[in-house]
């Protein structure tokens, strides 16, 4: 391409290393002035201020709206991954537990509906007992 071009002309790459440098000087006496140093601390302690800020009322108000916060889900997730790891544990248990042939069962035989006795000559039902005054 047109730029990549441009970037292997070497007076370019010294054109950009000459400015390289100035930068460099110049970022270096800024930072060696106390006062531009005192300032960039200042402005950084309220930017990480105003964020935390930021961040209580954003927990504040998905918790009002009943919905987890980010750590929240990731604490779920974590707990989510020891469980099925638990539950991998007791199935590989079960199955060292169980023989390498289970014997089969057979259910006893079911008696159509009709040839109990309930079915045929249904109970008298009694009515409670009232007391009258």
């Amino acid at each position: 391409m047109l730029f990549d071009e441009l970037f292997k002309n070497p007076v370019v790459k010294q054109v950009i290393a000459s400015g390289e440098e100035q930068a460099t000087r110049v970022v270096g006496k800024l930072l060696a002035d106390e006062r531009v140093t005192k300032g960039l601390q200042e402005v950084l302690a309220a930017a990480a201020a105003a964020r935390a800020t930021f961040e209580s009322g954003l927990q504040a108000a998905l918790h009002a709206a009943n919905l987890p916060t980010a750590d929240e889900v990731r604490t779920m997730r974590q707990r989510l991954s020891e469980l099925e790891a638990q539950v991998e544990a007791l199935h590989t248990r079960v199955q060292q537990a169980e023989p390498a042939t289970s014997p089969v069962v057979t259910p006893p035989a079911a008696t159509p509906l009709a040839a109990t006795p309930s079915a045929v000559t249904p109970s008298p039902v009694t009515p409670p007992e009232t007391s009258e005054p």
